[in-house]
């Protein structure tokens, strides 16, 4: 029974390299549940975000999701040019009354210095800014997607600063803004499959990708990623194969083996699963999964077992057919 995961849990480990990260990541969370479930009340119309096989947060469930901010708070900005003070503090040339940040990724503490080397080359030319929301964060900045346009040959192509950044396995996707992430995540599955910058790392204690079963999940990669039990107390993207699944009254939990007191666990509170499933949860939800490969990411809690509390349905993906 799973009812121990709750009973008897340990304290995690917050490294302090990763106070800084870990605190943005938890806030960050909380607000996409509340826009998550926000969207399933006013049921809004959005677009299909798929990329490859894989398919995350509302897509598995056939709902659509949200647009950008639309009318007079998208506040488009067209060729203008950029400074970056740091990696999550950008401003208009001229002007500082306004901060952004690219939303829906973040950067691991040690990788700061080369991601701030590239924003400051991707600022050399013009950008479009395109407001995400109509808020700013707890820092006082604005979510946004940037974009250079480049030009050639072809028609002109736009190239979005937070799918480079990606592409080269400088970022970590961090889902928050309710946008179409198809090409975020096509970008990071790519450097994770490369092994591209973070994701070159693949010792047991280092490592950003890591596996959710004893068995490597793909012998085709480079090296096999370091199991999920070498995580704990880091935040993560974990890969790996759905052997069951138990609901409780409160929470559901999705299970990677057959021990939960070795195994790795997924946890879903009910807030979170109701943005799959609806407000009625029945023994059948999810048992499509089971057989299939799941992707998630969050902080590895030990609880018995390595274990994720999902904070952000979008931070769990499906490979589907």
């Amino acid at each position: 029974m799973f009812q121990d995961h709750s009973t008897y849990s340990h304290t995690p480990i917050w490294p302090s390299k990763w106070g800084y990260f870990a605190a943005k990541v938890s806030l960050c969370s909380i607000k996409g549940v509340i826009a998550l479930v926000c969207l399933l009340v006013w049921v809004m119309p959005l677009s299909k975000a798929q990329a490859g096989l894989w398919q995350c947060g509302l897509d598995t469930t056939g709902i659509a999701k949200n647009q950008q901010v639309e009318g007079d708070e998208a506040l488009i900005l067209s060729g203008v040019h950029v400074r970056a003070l740091a990696v999550d503090e950008i401003v208009v040339d001229g002007s500082i009354d306004q901060k952004l940040r690219l939303a829906d990724i973040d950067f691991p503490p040690e990788y700061e210095a080369d991601v701030l080397r590239e924003l400051q080359a991707l600022s050399e030319m013009p950008v479009d800014i395109i407001r995400l929301s109509s808020a700013a964060d707890y820092l006082g900045r604005i979510p946004v997607e940037i974009t250079n346009l480049k030009t050639g040959d072809e028609a002109a192509t736009r190239s979005g600063w937070a799918e480079h950044l990606l592409s080269k396995g400088l970022a970590i996707l961090l889902p928050e803004s309710g946008q179409d992430i198809s090409s975020l995540l096509r970008a990071e599955n790519d450097a994770i499959e490369n092994g591209l910058g973070i994701w070159a790392e693949r010792t047991a204690k280092g490592a950003y990708f890591v596996s959710a079963n004893d068995t490597p999940q793909d012998k085709n990669r480079s090296s096999s990623p370091p199991s999920v039990n070498n995580a704990i107390g880091r935040f993560v993207v974990v890969e790996g194969t759905l052997q069951s699944i138990e609901h409780q009254e409160w929470r559901s939990y999705l299970n990677f083996g057959s021990d939960w007191r070795r195994d790795f666990t997924i946890a879903l509170d009910n807030s979170t699963r109701q943005v799959f499933a609806g407000a009625e949860i029945s023994q059948d939800h999810f048992v499509e999964w089971i057989g299939r490969k799941i992707k998630v990411r969050g902080v590895v809690e030990n609880r018995g077992g390595p274990y994720i509390a999902l904070r952000n349905a979008d931070w769990l993906c499906i490979e589907m057919d």
